[in-house]
């Protein structure tokens, strides 16, 4: 099975600081307000072998956008930014999710759901109880992975199923898309090998 290991302390810190000074310097292109980069809310994953190694790290985005939110960079063991993703979800005119993703600095994805909005207040509170909630059994695929790690039904479950069809990063194991691990990444939720391995099951 694939295995994501959380990396922490200075060998984590290193790598952050080092998307910290590639966005400020613009190598990294955002598309969000400098403020909202949650910087000192970033993870580090580092991946196994069998997915090609390398590192993740995972930049939460902060209000007003819905907390999957995300900039996500992909490095290779060398400390070498192979690609980043950012994925941009908030309130449509219609009042339902919308989702803007770039690979590198550009838009690859543009589109509104009819996905009722939620807050993300509300959010927060279908996540507490979906965990009451019965999980399907059925695998394989981005609608039930996710309704598996977020409750049935769910607000998360349904966002972060149409955020995964989104662009996905060579290195890391098809058919697991960037865009996948940071929204689920991002909220900080369960086990992400657990969802990962989810998918490709």
């Amino acid at each position: 099975m694939n295995t994501m290991t959380r990396e922490t302390g200075e060998a984590a810190q290193h790598k952050i600081s080092l998307v910290s000074d590639l966005v400020d310097n613009g190598t990294l292109v955002r598309h969000v307000n400098a403020d909202e980069l949650k910087i000192e809310d970033s993870l580090v994953y580092v991946l196994s072998e069998q997915q090609g190694g390398g590192s993740l790290v995972i930049v939460p985005i902060s209000d007003p956008y819905a907390l999957m939110s995300n900039f996500i960079v992909y490095l290779s063991n060398s400390g070498t930014m192979y690609r980043y993703n950012e994925t941009l979800i908030d309130r449509s005119v219609s009042n339902t999710f919308q989702i803007k993703q770039y690979a590198d600095g550009t838009l690859t994805r543009s589109d509104v759901s009819d996905i009722a909005y939620k807050t993300n207040d509300d959010l927060k509170e279908e996540l507490r109880t979906g965990l009451s909630q019965q999980r399907p059994t059925a695998r394989g695929n981005p609608t039930a992975c996710a309704s598996m790690a977020f409750g049935v039904g769910t607000g998360f479950g349904a966002i972060l199923a149409w955020a995964c069809a989104g662009t996905c990063v060579s290195g890391v194991g098809a058919p697991v898309c960037i865009a996948c691990i940071g929204a689920y990444a991002a909220v900080s939720y369960g086990s992400i090998n657990t969802f990962m391995n989810c998918l490709k099951s």
